[in-house]
């Protein structure tokens, strides 16, 4: 669904109390990028411990900042991505934080290998 057509419908929380819902294209697209710039922030400390080459890490970080430009360039979202955007601005509002993880990440990324938990030797 379109940026527009998500705020038409009402399906994107607003993080003020007071309006709800995000009302415009233009607000979705703001929840979007807060979402991911969210993930981004939480990356390091969600792979901390895993078993993943720095190389790896970077493309990862890469390819979660290019599925933000590519979907605020498209001004659209998945259902999946609704969801997780939908899920980041409730908890905004109630000023608590998502867990960002390494399932979530993974997932986000479409089965990217984030590496398993362990000990770097």
């Amino acid at each position: 669904m379109t940026f527009d057509e998500l705020a038409g419908g009402g399906l994107v929380p607003s993080i003020r109390e007071k309006t709800q819902v995000v009302g415009t294209g233009k607000g979705v697209a703001s929840a979007v990028r807060r979402f991911f710039d969210a993930v981004l922030a939480g990356y390091d400390p969600a792979m901390k411990g895993r078993l993943l080459t720095v190389e790896k890490q970077r493309e990862n970080k890469a390819a979660l900042k290019k599925l933000c430009e590519d979907v605020l360039q498209q001004g659209a979202l998945s259902a999946s991505l609704l969801t997780l955007v939908q899920q980041f601005q409730n908890a905004a509002r109630e000023r608590n934080d998502i867990a960002i993880t390494p399932e979530l990440i993974r997932n986000l990324l479409m089965g990217a290998d984030v590496g398993r938990h362990g000990f770097n030797l």
